[in-house]
């Protein structure tokens, strides 16, 4: 599991601030451009107001750096503008680590199954159905 500490350890950043990352520095897997000359680490520094004077902070800060931003984290931000929040029910019922591996495959998330282990360690999974 890669939890929220461990993402901050890693880019020195809170999760929900990587869309800011990806407005700025851009997202090839995503076809999302960003602003021309600024990658990931340099969004990182400017985030973290490390980021020191010259041509990628004047870009980033410049009216078209903006345009460019606002354009891109619509992109990428989640959840996209207009989607409908997701009611989740709790409910006071064994979960079963079947059913996972149903969800897992119906929604094409089948790399998660090798971590079977950990989520039912970590949701208290009962085995089978």
């Amino acid at each position: 599991m890669f939890t929220a500490a461990d993402f901050k350890a890693k880019y020195g950043i809170k999760p929900m601030q990587w869309a800011n990352v990806k407005g700025m520095g851009g997202c090839p897997s995503d076809k999302v451009s960003g602003i021309p000359g600024v990658g990931p680490e340099s969004a990182i520094k400017y985030l973290n107001g490390v980021l020191k004077d010259g041509k990628i902070k004047s870009k980033i800060e410049s009216p078209e750096g903006k345009r460019q931003f606002r354009d891109s984290f619509y992109l990428v931000a989640l959840p996209f503008p207009g989607d409908r929040p997701i009611k989740i029910e709790l409910v006071d019922a064994p979960l079963y680590s079947m059913d996972f591996l149903d969800a897992f495959r119906k929604y094409g998330c089948g790399s998660l199954e090798k971590d079977i282990a950990q989520w039912k360690k970590l949701f208290n999974l009962v085995s089978g159905r």
